[in-house]
C-alpha cells in the first residue's frame, strides 16, 4: 500500500475528530492461524477470502466458501470444531452447464453463504462457462442436507444476450434471509452491467432480485436507486463536487505538448491504469511534411447519454449489500457510480429500504458526495442488530480517508441509524493506529453475535508501512457501537502482495470473512505465505478470537460421538456388574466352586 505524499493535505478532516476507541469487552486470546485449505494439494490453488456461515443450532459447525480463483469454481468447507479444522466438500451449488463463477472484482467476497430455516444451506453465486462471452448469470443454491447436495435455481440467466444487450453483471456482492415467515425470503444484489457503446453507455446500476418461496423462484432485477437520481437536485449535489477542468496543455519551446501534472488517488491496491500514448508532435521533421491536425469529433446526437452529463441515466450504483431486521425489512446500502463525465463525482453512499419485498423502494443518503469517501469499489458492509430502540440499530462500515490529498490513506469507519436509515450518525474511526502515519486501514467487513456484540475486521499496513504487504486487523464494539476496543492483529506476520492477485496487476481482492458466535469470532482471509513469486497462489487461513474456550465436545456433531462412547461404557459397566452377580449366585455354598466344563 503505497504512502506517497502526491499532494498537501488542504482539507481539514471532515470524519471525527475524536477516537472512539475505548476498552470493551477483552477476548482470552487469539488462536494460532491455520490453514484452512490443507485439503487442496494442488500447487496452483489460488483461494479468495472466505465468506462464513454458522449453524444456528451449533455454534462449532460452520461452513466457509473456498472459491478457487484460478480454476474459478465454487466450493464449500466445513468445520465442525469451531474452525480449528477443515474439510472440502465435494457437491457444489454450481451447474455443469454453468460450472465457472469466479466474477472478478475489487471489495467483495466470491460466493455468499447463510443458513435459512431449519437447517437450510443458501449460497449465492454467479455462473458462466466459454460459451457465454461477457454474460454473467446469477444462481442461487440450496441445501437440505449440510452442503452434500444441492437444489440450484437460475436466479438471472443472460445466456445468449448478444452484441449491447450482452450483461456483465458482476459482482454478486450480497445475500440475506430472512426467516420470519413460513417460507424464507432470500435477497440477491449485485452490479448490473451493460454493453453499450458510445454515444449510449450507461452507468452501472445496483439491482436486487427477490425470492419468496424459499428460493425456489426469484422476482425480476430491482433498480435499487429507484429514481432517486432523476432528482435534479441530487444530481447538482453530485455535480458541484467535479473539480475545475484542467488547464490546456501549454505549448513548448519545441512546439510539443507538454501535459500538466494531476496528483493520482487511486489506491495502490488497483492496477496503475495505463498512460496514455503521446500526441504525434506537430512539429515538421527533416524529411517529412508537416502532420496535419485531425478534425474534431462529431457532437454526439442531442439526448443521447453523452450529449449532456447530467442526465439520469449516467448516475448509478455499484456493489450493494444486504441487511435484514426483525421485523422482515431489507436494507441495501450501495455507493453511486457515473458514466459520461469528464471527471466523475465524488462517491456517496445510500441506503434502500424495503418492508415489502421489493415492490416499493425508499431511499435515503448514508454521506454525502464527499472527497473523503475514496473507494468507488464499494468498501462498505452493514448488520442489523436489536438493540438501540424499537427499530434497533443499523451500522455500517465503510472506507473513507482523512487524508484526501495523499496516495492510499484511508481507515475505517462506523456510522449508526435508529430510524431505519432515514439518518445516520457523525463517522467514527474503528481502526486505532495514529492517524499522522498515514497507514492504508480497508475492505472492511462487519458481523453481530447473538449476544449483541459487533465484530469489525479489515486488511492493514501498520504491522508493515511498506508497500506490498498488510495484515489482518480485528475489533469489537460490546455497547452497540459508542465504542470500540483496542485493535488486534489476527495474522501473525504480514501477507505479501506481491504474490497473488489481491493487488499487482489483478486487483481481486474481498474483505476478510468473519462470523460471530458468544464464545469467539471466526476471522478467515487470503494468505500467500506458502506460495513464491512464481506459484503466485493463495490460501485461506483462519483464526479465532476467543471470548470463551472453545470445547470442542460441545458441538452436536461430537456430542453423538461423545454419546456413543458414553453408552458404550455404560453398557459394558452393565455387563461387568451383571457377570459378577451371576458368579456368585451359581457359586452355592461358601468355598465350593463349580467345575470347569470338559472340553
Amino acid at each position: 500500500m503505497n504512502k506517497t505524499l502526491t499532494g498537501s493535505v488542504v482539507l481539514a478532516t471532515m470524519l471525527g475528530g475524536m477516537s472512539s476507541v475505548a476498552l470493551a469487552e477483552t477476548p482470552l486470546q487469539v488462536s494460532k492461524p491455520v490453514q484452512a485449505t490443507q485439503f487442496d494439494l494442488s500447487p496452483a490453488r489460488t483461494y479468495g477470502a472466505p465468506g462464513f456461515a454458522v449453524d444456528p443450532e451449533d455454534p462449532l459447525h460452520v461452513f466457509g466458501s473456498a472459491v478457487d480463483l484460478r480454476t474459478q469454481r465454487c466450493g464449500l468447507m466445513e468445520s465442525a470444531d469451531g474452525g480449528q479444522t477443515w474439510v472440502k466438500l465435494d457437491a457444489s451449488p454450481s451447474l455443469d452447464s454453468y460450472p465457472m463463477c469466479l466474477m472478478t472484482n475489487s471489495h467483495t467476497t466470491q460466493g455468499k453463504i447463510a443458513f435459512g430455516s431449519g437447517g437450510t444451506l443458501y449460497y449465492g453465486l454467479a455462473g458462466w462457462d466459454s460459451k457465454d462471452g461477457f454474460n454473467r448469470s446469477i444462481f442461487l443454491g440450496r441445501s437440505d442436507d449440510a452442503g452434500a447436495s444441492w437444489k440450484t435455481t437460475t436466479v438471472r440467466d443472460t445466456r445468449g444476450l448478444e452484441g449491447e444487450n450482452q450483461q456483465p453483471n458482476r459482482p454478486l456482492s450480497g445475500m440475506a434471509v430472512d426467516t420470519s415467515g413460513d417460507q424464507d425470503t432470500i435477497y440477491l444484489t449485485w452490479r448490473q452491467q451493460n454493453r453499450f457503446v458510445d454515444p449510449n453507455r450507461i452507468a452501472n446500476q445496483p439491482v436486487m432480485a427477490v425470492s419468496t418461496d424459499g428460493g425456489a423462484t426469484f422476482s425480476e432485477p430491482i433498480n435499487l436507486t429507484s429514481g432517486v437520481f432523476e432528482d435534479e437536485a441530487v444530481r447538482a449535489e453530485a455535480l458541484e463536487t467535479v473539480p475545475s477542468p484542467t488547464p490546456a496543455a501549454s505549448a513548448s519551446p519545441s512546439g510539443s505538448a507538454t501535459p500538466s501534472a494531476t496528483a493520482s488517488t487511486a489506491p495502490t491496491t488497483s492496477p496503475a491504469a495505463p498512460r496514455p500514448e503521446p500526441s504525434p508532435s506537430l512539429v515538421a521533421s527533416p524529411t517529412a511534411p508537416a502532420a496535419v491536425p485531425s478534425a474534431s469529433p462529431a457532437p454526439p446526437p442531442p439526448g443521447s447519454p453523452k450529449s449532456d452529463p447530467d442526465q439520469a441515466v449516467n448516475f448509478g450504483g455499484s456493489n450493494p449489500v444486504l441487511a435484514i431486521d426483525d421485523k422482515g425489512t431489507a436494507y441495501t446500502a450501495w455507493v453511486s457510480s457515473y458514466q459520461n463525465q469528464v471527471s466523475a463525482p465524488n462517491p456517496g453512499y445510500f441506503l434502500t429500504r424495503t418492508s415489502d419485498q421489493g415492490k416499493t423502494l425508499e431511499v435515503f443518503p448514508i454521506t454525502g458526495f464527499a472527497e473523503n469517501n475514496v473507494n468507488s469499489f464499494g468498501g462498505i458492509d452493514m448488520v442489523w442488530s436489536p438493540e438501540g430502540g424499537n427499530d434497533g440499530t443499523l451500522h455500517v462500515v465503510h472506507e473513507a480517508t482523512r487524508n484526501p490529498g495523499v496516495d492510499s490513506e484511508s481507515d475505517v469507519f462506523h456510522r449508526t441509524s435508529t430510524d431505519r436509515g432515514q439518518t445516520w450518525s457523525e463517522p467514527k474511526p474503528v481502526n486505532d493506529d495514529d492517524p499522522e502515519q498515514l497507514f492504508f486501514s480497508g475492505i472492511p467487513k462487519i458481523s453481530i453475535a447473538p449476544n449483541g456484540r459487533l465484530d469489525a475486521a479489515w486488511f492493514d499496513t501498520r504491522s508493515d508501512p511498506g508497500t506490498t504487504s498488510n495484515d489482518v486487523y480485528y475489533a469489537s464494539s460490546s455497547d452497540n457501537g459508542a465504542t470500540w476496543s483496542k485493535n488486534v492483529r489476527i495474522s501473525e506476520q504480514s501477507i505479501d502482495r506481491k504474490i497473488g492477485v489481491f493487488a499487482s496487476r489483478f486487483d481481486l481482492n474481498a474483505p476478510p470473512g468473519i462470523a460471530s458466535t458468544d464464545s469467539f469470532a471466526l476471522v478467515g482471509w487470503d494468505d500467500t505465505r506458502n506460495f513464491d513469486t512464481v506459484t503466485e497462489g493463495q490460501d485461506i487461513y483462519v483464526a479465532a478470537v476467543q471470548y470463551d474456550e472453545i470445547e470442542p465436545a460441545t458441538s452436536n456433531l461430537l456430542k453423538y460421538g461423545l454419546a456413543a462412547v458414553v453408552g458404550l461404557a455404560i453398557v459394558g459397566v452393565l455387563f461387568v456388574l451383571l457377570a459378577l452377580l451371576t458368579r456368585r449366585r451359581d457359586a452355592g455354598p461358601a468355598g465350593v466352586r463349580r467345575a470347569a466344563p470338559a472340553g
